[in-house]
Protein backbone atom coordinates (compact mmCIF):
# COMPACT_ATOMS: atom_id res chain seq x y z
CA UNK A 1 0.00 0.00 0.00
CA UNK A 2 1.59 3.14 -1.05
CA UNK A 3 1.76 5.86 1.78
CA UNK A 4 1.62 8.88 -0.35
CA UNK A 5 -1.09 10.87 -0.01
CA UNK A 6 -2.73 13.95 -2.51
CA UNK A 7 -1.68 16.26 -0.18
CA UNK A 8 1.48 15.40 -0.53
CA UNK A 9 1.75 16.32 -3.59
CA UNK A 10 0.70 19.99 -2.90
CA UNK A 11 2.82 20.41 0.06
CA UNK A 12 6.35 21.97 -1.27
CA UNK A 13 8.39 21.18 1.64
CA UNK A 14 7.66 17.37 0.99
CA UNK A 15 9.21 17.33 -2.59
CA UNK A 16 12.83 16.41 -3.11
CA UNK A 17 15.12 18.74 -3.87
CA UNK A 18 18.31 17.27 -5.51
CA UNK A 19 20.65 19.86 -3.97
CA UNK A 20 18.64 22.55 -1.96
CA UNK A 21 21.50 25.36 -1.73
CA UNK A 22 22.75 24.75 -5.79
CA UNK A 23 22.81 28.08 -7.16
CA UNK A 24 21.66 26.12 -10.33
CA UNK A 25 18.43 25.23 -8.75
CA UNK A 26 17.61 28.94 -7.80
CA UNK A 27 18.36 30.12 -11.29
CA UNK A 28 16.37 27.68 -12.74
CA UNK A 29 13.19 29.08 -10.70
CA UNK A 30 14.45 32.60 -10.93
CA UNK A 31 13.66 31.41 -14.95
CA UNK A 32 10.59 30.20 -14.28
CA UNK A 33 9.02 33.52 -12.42
CA UNK A 34 9.21 34.53 -16.31
CA UNK A 35 9.95 37.87 -16.04
CA UNK A 36 10.34 38.99 -19.30
CA UNK A 37 6.87 37.75 -20.08
CA UNK A 38 5.48 40.31 -17.53
CA UNK A 39 6.49 43.17 -19.98
CA UNK A 40 3.48 41.47 -22.27
CA UNK A 41 1.24 42.89 -19.83
CA UNK A 42 2.30 46.32 -20.18
CA UNK A 43 -0.50 47.82 -22.44
CA UNK A 44 -2.79 47.43 -19.68
CA UNK A 45 -0.03 49.47 -17.48
CA UNK A 46 -0.06 52.47 -20.27
CA UNK A 47 -3.60 52.18 -21.01
CA UNK A 48 -4.69 53.08 -17.33
CA UNK A 49 -2.09 55.88 -17.18
CA UNK A 50 -3.69 57.58 -20.34
CA UNK A 51 -6.31 59.65 -18.59
CA UNK A 52 -5.15 59.88 -14.94
CA UNK A 53 -3.24 62.34 -13.41
CA UNK A 54 -0.02 60.88 -12.44
CA UNK A 55 2.33 60.63 -9.59
CA UNK A 56 5.40 59.78 -11.17
CA UNK A 57 6.77 58.19 -8.38
CA UNK A 58 3.99 55.99 -7.70
CA UNK A 59 3.70 55.47 -11.08
CA UNK A 60 7.12 53.79 -11.05
CA UNK A 61 6.78 51.83 -8.07
CA UNK A 62 3.51 50.52 -9.68
CA UNK A 63 5.29 49.60 -12.48
CA UNK A 64 8.25 47.68 -10.71
CA UNK A 65 5.28 46.11 -8.26
CA UNK A 66 3.49 44.87 -10.97
CA UNK A 67 6.10 43.47 -13.63
CA UNK A 68 8.70 42.84 -11.10
CA UNK A 69 6.98 40.99 -8.34
CA UNK A 70 3.37 40.35 -8.63
CA UNK A 71 2.88 38.90 -12.26
CA UNK A 72 6.20 37.00 -12.06
CA UNK A 73 5.13 35.42 -8.74
CA UNK A 74 1.96 34.36 -10.42
CA UNK A 75 3.78 32.93 -13.06
CA UNK A 76 6.12 30.99 -10.72
CA UNK A 77 3.15 30.06 -9.37
CA UNK A 78 1.39 28.73 -12.17
CA UNK A 79 4.33 27.05 -13.41
CA UNK A 80 4.71 25.27 -9.98
CA UNK A 81 1.55 23.68 -10.66
CA UNK A 82 1.71 23.15 -14.16
CA UNK A 83 5.39 21.84 -14.26
CA UNK A 84 5.21 22.43 -18.18
CA UNK A 85 7.81 20.25 -19.32
CA UNK A 86 7.47 22.33 -23.79
CA UNK A 87 7.61 25.96 -24.31
CA UNK A 88 5.60 28.36 -22.00
CA UNK A 89 5.45 32.06 -22.13
CA UNK A 90 8.84 32.80 -23.66
CA UNK A 91 10.80 29.71 -22.24
CA UNK A 92 11.66 27.57 -25.04
CA UNK A 93 12.85 24.89 -22.73
CA UNK A 94 11.43 25.05 -18.99
CA UNK A 95 13.95 24.02 -16.73
CA UNK A 96 12.44 21.25 -14.34
CA UNK A 97 10.15 22.87 -10.97
CA UNK A 98 11.97 22.45 -7.69
CA UNK A 99 10.87 23.95 -4.14
CA UNK A 100 12.91 26.87 -4.73
CA UNK A 101 10.18 28.17 -6.96
CA UNK A 102 7.85 27.29 -4.41
CA UNK A 103 10.01 29.73 -1.89
CA UNK A 104 10.57 32.55 -4.54
CA UNK A 105 6.88 32.77 -5.40
CA UNK A 106 6.22 33.25 -1.98
CA UNK A 107 9.27 36.07 -1.80
CA UNK A 108 8.29 37.54 -4.75
CA UNK A 109 4.76 37.38 -3.18
CA UNK A 110 5.97 38.97 0.00
CA UNK A 111 8.05 42.16 -1.43
CA UNK A 112 4.64 42.96 -4.19
CA UNK A 113 2.43 43.18 -1.02
CA UNK A 114 4.79 44.99 1.16
CA UNK A 115 6.26 47.67 -1.79
CA UNK A 116 2.35 48.15 -2.40
CA UNK A 117 1.78 49.28 1.21
CA UNK A 118 4.40 52.03 0.20
CA UNK A 119 1.76 53.33 -2.45
CA UNK A 120 -1.69 53.35 -0.94
CA UNK A 121 -3.37 50.69 1.33
CA UNK A 122 -6.17 50.44 -1.37
CA UNK A 123 -3.48 49.76 -4.25
CA UNK A 124 -2.06 47.07 -1.43
CA UNK A 125 -5.82 45.45 -1.11
CA UNK A 126 -6.20 45.37 -4.69
CA UNK A 127 -2.76 43.77 -5.13
CA UNK A 128 -3.36 40.56 -2.09
CA UNK A 129 -6.83 40.29 -4.42
CA UNK A 130 -4.82 39.86 -7.34
CA UNK A 131 -2.63 37.44 -5.77
CA UNK A 132 -5.22 35.27 -4.28
CA UNK A 133 -7.31 35.01 -7.20
CA UNK A 134 -4.16 34.00 -9.79
CA UNK A 135 -3.76 31.42 -7.04
CA UNK A 136 -6.97 30.41 -7.36
CA UNK A 137 -6.12 30.25 -10.86
CA UNK A 138 -3.29 27.74 -11.10
CA UNK A 139 -3.89 26.13 -7.43
CA UNK A 140 -4.81 21.98 -8.04
CA UNK A 141 -8.40 22.34 -5.84
CA UNK A 142 -9.42 25.51 -7.08
CA UNK A 143 -8.07 25.36 -10.55
CA UNK A 144 -10.56 27.91 -12.46
CA UNK A 145 -8.00 27.62 -15.65
CA UNK A 146 -9.48 23.95 -16.00
CA UNK A 147 -13.37 25.47 -16.82
CA UNK A 148 -12.70 27.32 -20.13
CA UNK A 149 -15.23 30.12 -19.85
CA UNK A 150 -14.44 30.62 -16.08
CA UNK A 151 -10.93 30.77 -16.66
CA UNK A 152 -11.13 33.31 -19.46
CA UNK A 153 -13.79 35.54 -17.89
CA UNK A 154 -11.09 35.03 -14.34
CA UNK A 155 -8.05 36.15 -16.74
CA UNK A 156 -9.84 38.84 -18.69
CA UNK A 157 -11.76 40.21 -15.32
CA UNK A 158 -8.46 40.56 -13.16
CA UNK A 159 -5.32 40.83 -16.21
CA UNK A 160 -7.57 43.61 -17.57
CA UNK A 161 -10.19 45.35 -15.73
CA UNK A 162 -9.17 44.67 -12.18
CA UNK A 163 -5.22 45.79 -13.08
CA UNK A 164 -6.21 48.76 -15.14
CA UNK A 165 -8.06 49.83 -11.97
CA UNK A 166 -5.51 49.12 -9.25
CA UNK A 167 -3.12 50.98 -11.76
CA UNK A 168 -5.40 54.16 -11.65
CA UNK A 169 -5.31 53.65 -7.69
CA UNK A 170 -2.08 53.44 -7.33
CA UNK A 171 -0.56 56.32 -9.59
CA UNK A 172 -3.04 59.14 -8.69
CA UNK A 173 -3.31 61.26 -5.45
CA UNK A 174 -6.84 60.85 -5.63
CA UNK A 175 -9.31 58.42 -4.28
CA UNK A 176 -12.03 59.61 -6.63
CA UNK A 177 -11.78 56.91 -9.32
CA UNK A 178 -14.70 56.58 -11.75
CA UNK A 179 -14.87 54.25 -15.40
CA UNK A 180 -15.32 57.61 -16.88
CA UNK A 181 -11.63 58.38 -16.99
Amino acid sequence: MDNHSKTDDLNPVKQEVSNPGSSQEWLNALRLLRIPFSFFLMPVYWFALLNTEINIAKAILVFIILHFFVYPASNGYNSYFDRDEQSIGGLKSPPRVTVQLWYLVILFDLIGVLLSFVVNILFAIMMIVYLLISKAYSYKKTRLKKHPIIGAFTVVLFQGLFTYIAVQVGVTTAYTLTLSN
